[in-house]
Formats: structure tokens, sequence, C-alpha cells
């Protein structure tokens, strides 16, 4: 839940980023809209092909999900071009959209049938939580760096969310080597 929390923040920054950092790309006050829908875009294709693949998902493809989404960010962030941009707007979207459903099937096979409400509200609270903050974040973080350094900022971010998944994360018990 902890890096999860860390994509929601980065995310939340971006979100606050780009209408200035679509109309610097040329792309006027209707930007925000397009890089929206870019994004949308990508999920829907991201939740869609992640759930055509389920039954083979493992709790761990969320370090890689995590890792792919600050990747994208760095290229979104330095693309210049806005046509560039909002191409990697749509992959950052698919990457997005896989990790959600990752995320969301980890709870189900990581935590007690008994705690999985619990485990729902607490991640969607938290989830929001840090949401919410980056947005009131983001006029301090826009009186000291650029949108793509924000951006960049927001691609580290993701990043160290990775790294905490990956050394957080218990083994799959569908890993898990049995005793002869």
């Amino acid at each position: 839940m902890g890096g999860f929390a860390l994509a929601t923040l980065a995310t939340g920054l971006v979100n606050a980023t780009l209408p200035k950092f679509t109309s610097a790309l040329g792309l006027g006050a209707s930007g925000y809209g397009w890089a929206l829908a870019a994004l949308a875009c990508g999920m829907m294709a991201g939740e869609a092909l992640t759930g055509a693949i389920a039954e083979r998902i493992e709790p761990r493809w969320l370090a890689a999900g995590l890792a792919g989404m600050g990747a994208l960010f760095f290229a979104f962030a330095w693309s210049g071009s806005a046509l560039i941009a909002l191409g990697f707007l749509v992959a950052f979207g698919v990457a997005n959209g896989f990790t959600e459903v990752v995320m969301m099937t980890a709870i189900h096979q990581q935590a007690d049938s008994t705690h999985q409400g619990r485990v729902f509200g607490v991640g969607s609270t938290l989830w929001r939580t840090t949401m919410l903050g980056a947005v009131a974040l983001a006029p301090v973080v826009d009186a000291v760096a650029s949108p793509a350094e924000a951006i960049t900022v927001a691609g580290v971010v993701l990043l160290v969310g990775a790294v905490l998944v990956q050394l957080t994360l218990r083994p799959s018990p569908r890993l898990a080597t049995a005793t002869a």
C-alpha cells in the first residue's frame, strides 16, 4: 500500500502540473483536457489488457509497473513535443491501469480474507490523502521548479515506490517451494 501511495503522490503532483506543462508544449488552454484524455485512454487499455491475463498476475509485478510509470514520467517530462508527450502519457496510462489492477489483485492474494475490507479502507484513505496532498503541495513545487522538473521528481518518487514494493512485498504463496 505504501508503494502505491507514492504512486498517487507522484500522479497528484503531475496532475496539478499538467495545465502549465501542456500549455508550454503549445496545446494552450485545451492541453489539460488532451492530457487527461490520453491518460484515460491508456488506463482503459492497460486495465483491459491486464484483466485479460488476470489469472497469471503476481503481486511482484507491482514493482515493475511502478518502475515503468517512473520511466515514462521521465520521458514525458523531457519529450519537448506535444504529440510525443501525449504518446508517452498514453503509455503511462497503460502502465498505470496495469499497476492498479495488479495492486487490487495483490490485496486479494496477500491480505487475509477477514481483513480485506480493512485493507481496502486504509489503502483508499491513504491513496486519496497522498493524491490530494500532492495537489496541495503543487503550488510550492511550482514556485521552485519547472513543470518538467516537477514531473521528473514525480518519476523519482515512482521509482522509490517500486523499490519499496520490491523490498517489502512478501513472497507469493503460489511461488513458495513445497517441502518434500
